[in-house]
């Protein structure tokens, strides 16, 4: 802190931050490059966990500055680091970047999707970052990248798929278990129903699944206790 306000005064702080930032955009985007090459993402995951409160520190500078494209190609090339590592600002912070730059090349726009699409938030919000992330990847016409963004797309596809169908088949269980009386076995499948809704932001669906609890609840006397 005592070593910003000393540049500051002399007027060298935005050249330095600007320094700074640029050496951590061009060392992750060579370290991304030999990741990609060598297929060993883990060496570029631990140079982020050794250079983590730099990294997020010239992020910060570039968002508060004028220094945003640079910001997005650091964050761009650090990529699904920032989950592995535990960046959990990194979604947010690549969120901000595409709203700074909606006329940046296609190709990372595609990036920085890619990192929002890594989140463990509302599914809906993660499977659209994916999908903007391969429309970006197509327009950019890099072969490698199209790739990189496939494989992501198809696993939160499989993802999702796979979570729709559980989520179904526990509706099915609990309708039946309700139409039957059976509230014994319907009330912790309504109770499932409900959590899970609610974490994936379906607010419609929790809203049903809350109102079947609260009726089936009553009718097994637990409302009335």
């Amino acid at each position: 802190f005592y070593a910003r306000e000393k540049l500051a005064a002399a007027g060298e702080r935005a050249e330095s931050e600007r320094r700074h930032l640029t050496y951590f955009r061009d060392l992750f985007a060579e370290a991304r490059d030999v990741a990609e090459s060598t297929a060993r993402s883990s060496d570029l995951e631990a140079l982020f966990a050794r250079e983590f409160e730099d990294v997020r520190a010239a992020v910060e500078c570039a968002l508060l500055g004028t220094e945003t494209l640079a910001g997005a190609e650091l964050v761009a090339a650090i990529g699904t680091a920032c989950q592995t590592v535990g960046y959990r600002d990194g979604i947010g912070r690549a969120s901000a970047l595409v709203a700074a730059l909606p006329n940046a090349p296609p190709g990372l726009l595609a990036r920085l999707y890619i990192v929002m699409s890594v989140g463990t938030g509302n599914e809906d919000d993660v499977f659209d970052a994916v999908s903007r992330a391969r429309t970006y990847a197509r327009a950019s016409g890099d072969a490698a990248l199209i790739g990189e963004v496939a494989v992501q797309y198809a696993r939160r596809a499989a993802s999702r798929s796979a979570i729709a169908s559980r989520i179904g088949l526990r509706e099915s269980r609990a309708f039946v278990a309700m139409f039957a009386n059976d509230t014994a076995t319907a009330l912790p499948l309504y109770e499932r129903l409900r959590d899970e809704h609610r974490a994936l932001g379906n607010v419609t669906e929790f809203c049903r699944a809350t109102i079947n609890l609260a009726e089936c609840e009553y009718a097994s006397g637990r409302a009335r206790r």
